[in-house]
């Protein structure tokens, strides 16, 4: 359950997706997108009216007199081929396609984001929990090197190197507390400014399919690739609409005319040749659909070896974090130790060694176990 304290909501071991929605929901990025979104939709519906009619009245003056005044006025519509209107509204429809995918991509993009941040601040979480352990055991050892001081059973560079051992283990929990504010402080940017602090410290642990299966859901939701086909299918219509302009306008109107008290008026017949105002536009436009299909040959080529390495690195740090959990988790190794030092057949200093290695074999792991978090999800990036 999702809880709010002190005005920050803290998300937990089961609230990565909710602080996912909510960052859809409150970011400032993505509604300034859907604002643009709207307005492009609204642009690319402009223009697909008629050109306004066009209304012109000449009267001139005879000279002499007797000869009489001119009055002429001519209202006239100018109208494309008929195909014309059809092409520019698939060109219409393409476009805000396109303009669609790429609000999806942007937001793909910010939850991306989000969810390596999660990762991240799950990580700190952890390591704060092992250092904690730590502090813990450092105070305990201390007590017990200071008793045994009393008793002459160590030394003072004993009991100061248990002094000094405690204070770097809290120097060290500082620095991970740091690192958990900033990280909390860029999901509340996020956020929309709203505060959050993630206090989870396990991760989802979602399923893996087969390559074939990872890549397969991906390219099927994968916005890059679809903002490039649109594209394609934008310009293909383009190609149309360019092709239907070539075709001639006509113009339609009606004709009055005054002249030596005569009186004439009828209908205005006009036509537009396309010759030289659509030069090479036609060329341009096929162009435009063979860059266009190699940007996508590009992207599919790029995009499949990417996730190759994405799917080789998860399948290294899985056995290579697997190797880690086998290790350590005998946990008889540290009580061997204590028992050691309690009885003096070990030095304090060897003991410090010891634990320091076994301690940072911890943090190894969980640095192992981000790493294979962040590669799966890149690979499970078609479920946001």
């Amino acid at each position: 359950m999702v809880m709010s304290i002190c005005g920050a909501y803290l998300f937990g071991q089961h609230e990565i997706n909710v602080l996912l929605d909510s960052i859809e929901f409150n970011n400032k990025s993505l509604k300034a997108a859907r604002v643009g979104l709207e307005q492009e939709v609204l642009r690319l519906n402009t223009g697909l009216t008629l050109p306004d009619p066009v209304l012109e009245a000449d009267y001139m003056i005879g000279r002499p007199v007797e000869g009489g005044d001119q009055f002429d006025f001519t209202a006239v519509q100018e109208f494309e081929f008929p195909t014309v209107y059809g092409k520019r509204r698939e060109v219409r429809k393409d476009k805000e396609q396109v303009a669609e995918m790429e609000y999806s991509r942007k937001r793909l993009e910010i939850l991306i984001k989000a969810q390596n941040l999660c990762i991240h601040g799950v990580y700190l979480n952890k390591a704060k929990e092992i250092l904690e352990l730590r502090i813990g055991q450092a105070a305990k050892n201390l007590q017990i090197l200071s008793n045994g001081l009393n008793a002459g059973e160590f030394s003072v560079l004993d009991v100061n190197k248990a002094k000094l051992n405690r204070a770097r283990r809290k120097a060290e929990l500082s620095k991970v507390l740091a690192q958990i504010n900033i990280n909390n402080n860029h999901l509340s940017e996020l956020n929309g400014g709203i505060d959050v602090k993630l206090v989870a410290t396990s991760y989802t642990g979602e399923f893996i399919p087969l390559f074939e299966e990872v890549v397969g859901s991906i390219e099927k939701v994968d916005p890059g690739l679809k903002v490039l086909e649109l594209q394609l299918t934008a310009a293909e219509s383009l190609l149309g609409l360019v092709k239907a302009q070539t075709l001639p306008k006509f113009e339609l109107g009606y004709h009055y005319q005054s002249v030596l008290g005569q009186t004439f008026n009828g209908a205005h017949v006009g036509f537009n040749i396309s010759l030289w105002a659509n030069r090479n536009k036609v060329s341009l436009a096929k162009a435009g659909i063979v860059h266009q299909k190699a940007l996508i040959e590009d992207h599919a080529n790029e995009h499949h070896f990417h996730l190759h390495q994405k799917y080789d690195e998860y399948l290294n740090h899985l056995k290579t974090l697997d190797e880690f959990n086998t290790v350590l988790a005998d946990s008889e190794s540290l009580t061997i130790l204590d028992q050691l030092l309690v009885t003096g057949e070990i030095t304090y200093l060897d003991y410090l060694n010891e634990m320091a290695f076994y301690y940072e074999a911890q943090l190894e792991a969980l640095e192992v176990e981000k790493d294979l978090e962040l590669a799966k999800a890149e690979l499970l990036i078609y479920k946001l």
